[in-house]
């Protein structure tokens, strides 16, 4: 369990070998360094771009060497791999299905399959997804439920012969407003605490702690903003106190309660 801003997980973006090698060996002075997060939410491309095809096979290429990287330097440290679609989803991973590239493409006519027990850091492997409640914010918990669980969690369940990797997943982000009322607003907050509650052992970490920002771009402008609230933070702006006492208690309280008890 986490909350975001509390903890020693490093995400790496768009880095290259050489700079992701140099990034690790300087976070492995940290004393509390554990794991590294190869990549965070990735996501179509702009229109025009020049990126490389959004594909499950681009996804093998860009992962696999990333953590090859990782382990050179740092063979203790956990590895978390993501998803596609801001990362809500491993499905094809988690099933062993070949991940192909894309037609018209660079990658048209390539495929790969993640083999992790073939990998050096094959026990160092940790899969993670994030979870939102953009989708239906007033799913039932059985519909929530089984969204989650086909995505990736049936990971945790190795009676399910559909699932062909068996391996430990974190949910590396949830959360929502804590206003003080939205936690009772939609069926999120309940469906994910039960959905915690019935899969266990699973990690989890909130976004977030962090009250206000340094400096941030607005949601809702566009533009750059200087002490910029955060709404969904945990402590208020300032800091000093909890932002929203009865939405943690009836939300991350409960989620402690449900993972531990």
């Amino acid at each position: 369990m986490g909350i975001h801003g509390q903890t020693r997980k490093i995400s790496c973006f768009n880095l290259k070998s050489s700079q992701l090698t140099t990034l690790i060996q300087a976070s492995k002075k940290w004393p509390s360094f554990a794991s590294v997060g190869l990549r965070n939410e990735l996501r179509k491309p702009d229109a025009g771009s020049t990126a490389e095809p959004y594909d499950w096979y681009t996804w093998h290429t860009h992962m696999t060497a990333a953590a090859d990287a990782v382990h050179a330097v740092a063979p203790d440290a956990l590895i978390t791999f993501s998803g596609l679609n801001y990362d809500v989803t491993l499905s094809p991973v988690i099933q062993g299905q070949l991940l192909n590239g894309t037609t018209g493409t660079s990658t048209a006519g390539k495929s790969a399959l993640f083999t992790p027990y073939s990998y050096p850091y094959a026990h160092k492997i940790v899969f993670e997804l994030h979870k939102y409640d953009f989708e239906n914010t007033q799913a039932s918990c059985s519909d929530f439920g089984a969204s989650l669980y086909n995505n990736g969690y049936k990971t945790l369940n190795e009676s399910d012969s559909s699932a062909k990797l068996h391996y430990p997943m974190l949910l590396s982000e949830w959360g929502f407003i804590q206003n003080g009322t939205y936690w009772n607003q939609t069926t999120y907050n309940k469906c994910l605490i039960e959905f915690m509650g019935k899969y266990r052992p699973s990690g989890w970490m909130q976004w977030e702690v962090a009250g206000s920002f340094y400096r941030k771009t607005s949601y809702a402008t566009g533009v750059q903003v200087q002490d910029l609230d955060e709404a969904w933070g945990l402590l208020d702006h300032e800091w000093k106190k909890t932002r929203s006492p009865v939405t943690v208690e009836n939300s991350l309280q409960k989620m402690i309660d449900a993972t531990l008890k």
